[in-house]
């Protein structure tokens, strides 16, 4: 499973780093929120890493 979340909110990467997400990379991204891309960071998570939270 993977998730984009937007730099400039912290509380986000927080909670998905702590249910186990690992960070694959930064980038450009946009929304439908938001008139202009902005940084983003990419995340997975594997089965594996989901049970070891569990």
């Amino acid at each position: 499973m993977t998730r984009i979340s937007v730099d400039d909110n912290p509380a986000s990467d927080a909670v998905l780093r702590k249910l186990g997400f690992q960070e694959l990379g930064k980038g450009s991204g946009k929304s439908q929120a938001r008139l202009e891309p902005a940084p983003v960071t990419l995340y997975r998570l594997r089965l594996d890493d989901l049970k070891a939270v569990l």
